[in-house]
């Protein structure tokens, strides 16, 4: 699956659910996505109008899932910075931060931020094992 990565070029991702009482897909979220040859990574886009309730458990899990299945070694999360949603006091962009970092993602010292399009972005990083339990839900 690798090989048919469009390399380097954005890419949206959708999250779908099934309504059973209209019989319709719904999308839940979408995420502008690109893959880095040069790094090895998936990089997930969270802008301005995404909001923080998509990022939910199931979905981190199925970003997770699918930047495994493409043998990507690492996913970065980029997080706007002037998110609208997520107010002009940091207070909940820390609150995502810490709930990313509670499953696993990490600052990295060398990629603190970053640059898409004149927009800067805080990059979170996530390392993936070789193992194919890696991930794992614990309950609380």
């Amino acid at each position: 699956m690798k090989t048919i990565m469009p390399k380097d070029s954005l890419f949206n991702i959708n999250s779908h659910i099934f309504n059973f009482q209209n019989n319709t897909n719904q999308k839940i979220c979408s995420f502008d996505c690109f893959y880095s040859a040069s790094t090895d990574s998936m990089c997930i886009i969270i802008e301005e109008n995404n909001k923080y309730s998509d990022l939910s458990k199931e979905i981190v899990f199925n970003l997770m899932e699918f930047s495994t299945k493409v043998n990507a070694k690492t996913l970065l999360l980029f997080l706007d910075k002037k998110n609208k949603d997520w107010g002009i006091k940091m207070i909940n962009l820390v609150k995502i931060m810490q709930s990313m970092m509670m499953i696993g993602f990490q600052n990295d010292p060398k990629l603190k931020t970053g640059k898409i399009s004149e927009k800067e972005f805080k990059l979170l990083k996530m390392d993936f094992t070789t193992q194919s339990d890696a991930i794992e839900e614990v309950i609380f």
